[in-house]
């Protein structure tokens, strides 16, 4: 879904017209490659607890069409952001009190993977921001992105 989007059961639209003459959803799989590659460097991926944050309260977004959550353990955790729209950017606020305490005090968020830099050269990266009201994100259309929170160890 990285590299298409259908607008109706029969014929695809491509979002990225110029690439009409590349082979189909090979970048999509060296992004899914390279996430496979990395699970190993996030421990909470495994053994680390989940929590689903909620998006359509003040700050977030309406229409809730990004799925976030924080896979986490009592040394850190990562922040995983999806946004489902294939039109429009969307945000999220993952908000302070909805964050493990162990990630509260880090000096702040980093990216440590983004769909978006496996199918644009020269792509703006998602707006992440540590704010006295939790963690911002704001992402593209489709865009997925892994946050690296680390707290006190």
């Amino acid at each position: 879904w990285g590299e298409e989007t259908r607008t109706d059961f029969e014929n695809p639209t491509l979002l990225h017209p110029e690439r009409a003459e590349k082979r189909p959803h090979c970048r999509l799989s060296r992004a899914y490659d390279a996430l496979g590659r990395l699970l190993p460097e996030w421990p909470e991926t495994l053994a680390g607890h989940i929590y689903f944050h909620r998006n359509e309260f003040e700050g977030g977004d309406p229409e809730d069409r990004v799925l976030a959550y924080t896979r986490y353990t009592p040394e850190g955790g990562i922040l995983v952001v999806h946004n489902l729209d294939a039109m429009q950017n969307r945000q999220v606020v993952c908000k302070r009190v909805d964050l493990p305490e162990t990630m509260l005090d880090q000096a702040g968020p980093k990216r440590v993977f983004d769909t978006y830099s496996f199918f644009c050269d020269e792509t703006d990266p998602p707006e992440i921001s540590m704010e006295d009201t939790g963690v911002f994100v704001r992402v593209g259309p489709l865009q997925s992105v892994v946050i690296r929170l680390e707290g006190r160890r």
